[in-house]
């Protein structure tokens, strides 16, 4: 795990939602598809440490660049290993794998 639990502090700063743009195929059955963007109401404050953007692959060229075998940092606040909702950001490192791979594995 690259740093483990974040409690959300000292730098906090509360922004209002503006819109919730949830993926179109997302199903809370089984979770497919479980990202949304979220449109805040105001600019963020990317001067603060702990707030940084998050670079996705949208042009055609990133999306066409195999990132398999590379690491990625996978965060969230999700139901945990317990069966609880963490009130604590996790993340961890992991390996990207092929979609065939991912699904395979999905399958077991």
């Amino acid at each position: 795990m690259s740093d483990g639990k974040k409690f959300c502090a000292p730098n906090i700063r509360n922004v209002s939602i503006d819109t919730v743009i949830a993926h179109p195929g997302y199903s809370p059955q089984n979770l497919v598809d479980d990202i949304a963007l979220i449109r805040l109401a105001e600019p963020a404050d990317f001067s603060l440490d702990s707030m940084k953007p998050l670079c996705l692959p949208v042009s055609p060229e990133l999306q066409r660049e195999s990132l398999v075998g590379l690491n990625a940092v996978v965060a969230g606040w999700g139901v945990t290993e317990d069966g609880l909702e963490s009130s604590v950001l996790l993340s961890v490192d992991l390996p990207v794998i092929s979609n065939s791979d991912c699904m395979a594995a999905y399958r077991e």
